[in-house]
């Protein structure tokens, strides 16, 4: 086959193909409507979403993003992580000098263990005291006890005159030493008593306080292992290694943990929409970095306090996500966001060229053999392409886009 003729051949093919496409024999006809037709819509189920539309931000929930600092002044030692480091609460972050916290904790160790000891010697001398005072004033009283038996003796031979005076009265002297001895080996006793338990409650007091400073000392030392206090990721480092921080009434920061899976929308609403707002409506939200994505959501609040920028009153709605997208969502992303106000999934409704006003309320034109019936309706709810028909219609029925000729009523 020549050259001239191959060239013809696909031509000739390229036209068939396209007169084929035109005409498209296969293709199924449809008739047109006729032209004098006039226009209907059927009445169907519809349903019925009126939304708000807000301009919000992604921002974290309360206690979702905390500042980690130091609650004693010292020099940072050691720091464990980085920006972007994914970490678990209770992960070690930082680290400052402990040596003088070392020490003051061995301080108070030793004092305590001193006062232990104080007290451990007190158990062992008081008693012994005790006893020995004990002791003593059981020998008074037996020196006692004898002195007054004399003192009876001589008494009755005193009364008989068989003694001289001089007798009794030693015997009286011996009686009345005896009874003073013995008072002063009571009082002895009653005193060793009482220096050992109030020197065993003073010496437990001071173990107790001395306790309490040992548990202090432990404390500081133990604020200078700096602990995450919830899961998250670092979001920024404010101190580096060897840096002296100085802990007053404001604590110095570390690191911020920033915990991506608890953020919420701020959506600020306009002060003419704000009354259709309300608590657990259903909501959604895009943002521009995923702007095919819609993320769930639910209004969990409406902050009371007005929203005034260039003098234009917005109200904050806080919206709760319901489907948390740590990897797609961070703090400060642009949020465009729809809350659904009313929603009505079966409605009865037909456009509103459909529905005419009457003296007295609305009529539709519905088909019916031989023509068009009037059919007094009931509407409800309006929107720009649609009206709610509350009754005087069925679905399927098929309205009228206009007025015909001649109408007749509807049978009631």
């Amino acid at each position: 086959m020549g050259k001239k003729t191959w060239w013809f051949t696909i031509i000739l093919l390229v036209l068939a193909g396209g007169a084929a496409y035109v005409w498209q024999p296969w293709r199924p006809k449809t008739s047109a409507p006729s032209a004098g037709a006039p226009p209907e819509a059927v009445a169907s189920f519809r349903e019925i979403n009126e939304t708000v539309l807000a301009m919000g931000k992604v921002l974290p929930q309360v206690g979702a993003e905390v500042k980690v600092g130091s609650r004693i002044s010292g020099r940072l030692e050691r720091l464990h992580v980085r920006v972007g480091d994914q970490i678990d609460k209770g992960r070690l972050i930082a680290e400052i000098e402990q040596k003088d916290l070392l020490a003051a904790v061995a301080q108070r160790e030793a004092e305590l263990a001193l006062i232990r000891a104080r007290l451990q010697a007190l158990h062992l001398e008081g008693p012994q005291k005790v006893a020995k005072c004990k002791a003593k004033m059981a020998e008074q009283k037996a020196v006692l006890r004898y002195a007054h038996s004399e003192q009876e003796r001589q008494r009755n031979l005193w009364g008989k005159k068989s003694i001289p005076k001089q007798a009794w009265e030693e015997a009286v002297r011996k009686y009345e030493v005896a009874k003073a001895l013995h008072e002063v080996a009571r009082q002895e006793t009653e005193l060793a008593r009482c220096q050992y338990e109030q020197g065993v409650v003073q010496l437990e007091a001071e173990v107790a306080r001395a306790r309490a400073a040992l548990e202090d000392a432990r404390v500081q030392l133990s604020y200078a292992r700096i602990l995450s206090p919830l899961a998250g990721v670092i979001a920024s480092v404010s101190t580096q290694e060897g840096e002296t921080v100085a802990a007053g009434m404001n604590a110095p920061t570390f690191v911020t943990v920033l915990d991506l899976g608890r953020l919420q929308v701020d959506a600020y609403v306009d002060e003419v929409d704000i009354g259709k707002i309300k608590v657990g409506q259903k909501a959604w939200f895009t943002v521009e970095s995923h702007p095919e994505k819609d993320y769930q959501a639910r209004v969990r609040a409406i902050l009371p306090k007005a929203v005034i920028t260039d003098n234009v009153v917005t109200y904050d709605c806080i919206l709760e996500i319901l489907e948390p997208a740590p990897g797609e969502l961070r703090p400060e992303m642009t949020a465009n966001v729809t809350i659904i106000t009313m929603q009505r999934p079966k409605v009865l409704m037909v456009p509103p060229r459909g529905v005419k006003r009457v003296q007295g309320g609305f009529v539709s034109y519905v088909r019916r053999e031989g023509g068009y019936r009037k059919a007094p309706v009931a509407i409800g709810y309006r929107a720009q392409d649609w009206v709610e028909i509350t009754s005087g219609l069925k679905p399927g029925d098929k309205v009228l886009l206009g007025d015909p000729p001649a109408a007749k009523e509807e049978p009631k």
